[in-house]
């Protein structure tokens, strides 16, 4: 008798979540919900043997999807310039859980450049461009989008930084607080032959023209891919 009865429950169940299911469904314009933007930091990667570009949670400015209540005041016209420039006007899909989740940069990059206040090596004195021994990766969103939303969703970009092209630099995915960091970062790929540590300052110019030059202190290690 109590088993009947649980199982009665279990349908009664069943039916009113299929019955609540359409009206939780929501179809979305934009496949980015959330654009980030704000100072950037430069952050130690725990081996030393590179760093994240992020931007720290005090600083954010979180430009959300007119598709959300969020998005609706006060940076919806900024959102919209974001996501026309960025191609992604024709999602029209229902969003899923990571939709809720996926956060990008609001700024693309057109240029990176690093430099020390210390001589790296012979070839690299003091103030010159690294560009040849560095390796820019992030994850980028671009792709996806400017194929019609078809393929992979991400975009693994991992390249010399004096070969990285704009088009790699563009919707790069945000995720500075999961387990697993997912941002922008630079990696060496030849520790430097002086000792001591190095005040390394990154370049960013951004595609709208903006100019950021954060800094980070540290002892560079090679890294092995």
């Amino acid at each position: 008798m109590n088993r009947t009865y649980f199982l009665m429950l279990l349908v009664v169940s069943v039916m009113t979540s299929c019955d609540k299911e359409p009206q939780d469904l929501h179809q979305v314009e934009h496949f980015i919900r959330t654009y980030v933007e704000g100072p950037y930091r430069l952050e130690p990667i725990n081996d030393c043997t590179g760093f994240w570009i992020t931007i720290l949670e005090k600083d954010r400015v979180k430009i959300q999807s007119p598709d959300t209540k969020q998005g609706s005041y006060p940076f919806r016209e900024r959102y919209l310039q974001i996501a026309e420039r960025n191609g992604d006007t024709e999602y029209n899909r229902f969003a899923d859980y990571e939709w809720y989740e996926r956060e990008a940069l609001a700024d693309n990059f057109c240029l990176l450049s690093v430099t020390s206040d210390k001589a790296w090596d012979t070839n690299h004195p003091a103030g010159t461009g690294l560009g040849d021994i560095l390796l820019f990766k992030a994850y980028s969103y671009s792709p996806y989008i400017r194929s019609g939303y078809s393929g992979n969703i991400y975009t693994q970009i991992s390249v010399p930084l004096n070969h990285v092209t704009e088009g790699q630099m563009e919707v790069l995915n945000f995720e500075p607080d999961s387990y697993l960091r997912d941002l922008p970062q630079i990696r060496f790929l030849r520790a430097p032959s002086t000792e001591g540590p190095h005040t390394l300052t990154l370049t960013i110019t951004t595609t709208e023209g903006k100019t950021y030059r954060p800094t980070i202190t540290l002892r560079p290690e090679a890294y092995v891919p």
